[in-house]
């Protein structure tokens, strides 16, 4: 936009607020009573101006108002897309945390089968029941120590034991006992005391 349109609307607006006649606009345009033949003609000239001015002006304006007509329907979808990139950050995170407690769970129980055939190998070895090697603490070599230990330890207990029992009774050949009386049972039964 020129800007001799501008200062030429400033001088207009200030000679017409000065003027002799009060308001501005009461001359509406046209010379006064004391104005001279010239003054008419500058005024009307500047008048034709101002007119052109407040055209150029308010097409300027409209100008402006059309181009940023949709800013609120813009600016709407911006916070919609913004709320649709946040949700798929979350949805992303969702999904980040759910391999993560896959790749936990897959190390879990790789671990548990590990551990359970290690315990099924030192149970053949040491010949302790399975679920006595379950119950000992310790991986790989602690786990075997603790077991050895174990074995050596219930061996030992074992022979201890058995040099202390005394021996078995003999095994006789005795009546079935349905085909005994009640009274022979009894009599069986004190007989052997």
């Amino acid at each position: 936009m020129p800007m001799h349109f501008i200062h030429r609307y400033d001088r207009l607006h200030m000679r017409l607020a000065d003027s002799p006649q009060g308001d501005a606009g009461s001359g509406g345009g046209q010379p006064g009573p004391e104005a001279g033949p010239d003054q008419g003609a500058e005024q009307g000239q500047e008048s034709s101006e101002s007119k052109e001015f407040s055209r150029a002006l308010s097409k300027r304006t409209a100008e402006i108002r059309a181009k940023y007509s949709d800013y609120d329907e813009l600016k709407a979808k911006a916070a919609k897309l913004d709320e649709i990139e946040e949700a798929q950050k979350s949805e992303l995170d969702k999904l980040r945390e759910q391999a993560q407690k896959a790749e936990r769970e897959r190390d879990e129980l790789k671990a548990a089968r590990e551990r359970d055939q290690l315990v099924g190998d030192i149970a053949k070895e040491t010949g302790l029941d399975r679920s006595v090697v379950e119950m000992l603490s310790g991986d790989g070599d602690q786990l075997r120590e603790h077991a050895q230990a174990l074995a050596k330890i219930i061996g030992e207990t074992r022979k201890q034991q058995e040099s202390k029992l005394p021996p078995a009774p003999p095994l006789t050949k005795a009546q079935p006992v349905s085909d005994m009386s009640p009274s022979q049972m009894i009599a069986g039964a004190y007989a052997d005391k």
